[in-house]
């Protein structure tokens, strides 16, 4: 039981507080994260340009997420994360900006803050906090130090008689 609840409070934690939602490609802000369905010579043209910087330009997966910094009326550009570099602790992005026809997007979704599975995993994480602890303090407890004397007819009897 405790393998299965652990195992679905990971899994609520992996979905992440936030969901994409179609929106049209002409009112998405510039500085908002993205996923956009490409066509197949918008995936050839990911290819050409990411060859293998990009994650995802080699499979057949039409998608790109990203940071939407430019949008024109012929092209847009999005700012794809390609690794991470951490100095101490502070951790920075590394992304590689990748500039495309808007004939090439087939579908434009805008990554939103998800009200439900922000409060599921607030919930969630909460949940197992309060396990951990109960279970800390159960087992911190003292055992119990008189315990109840086992039934007659168990008992050894302590005189015997030698003949």
């Amino acid at each position: 039981m405790r393998k299965r609840v652990c195992a679905a409070l990971v899994l609520l934690v992996m979905t992440g507080c936030y969901s994409y939602v179609p929106a049209e490609f002409e009112t998405v802000p510039i500085g908002e994260g993205v996923r956009v369905f490409l066509t197949r010579e918008g995936v050839t043209r990911l290819r050409e340009l990411g060859g293998d910087q990009i994650p995802g330009a080699n499979s057949d997966q039409p998608v790109v997420q990203g940071t939407l910094t430019r949008r024109s009326p012929a092209d847009f550009s999005i700012l794809i994360p390609v690794g991470s570099r951490q100095v101490g602790f502070l951790q920075n992005e590394l992304g590689q900006q990748v500039t495309l026809p808007v004939a090439d997007a087939v579908q434009v979704q805008l990554r939103q803050v998800s009200q439900v599975k922000t409060g599921a995993a607030l919930v969630g994480s909460t949940a197992a906090i309060a396990f951990v602890i109960v279970s800390i303090i159960k087992g911190a407890r003292p055992p119990n130090d008189n315990p109840e004397p086992p039934p007659g007819d168990i008992r050894i009897p302590l005189s015997a008689s030698i003949p």
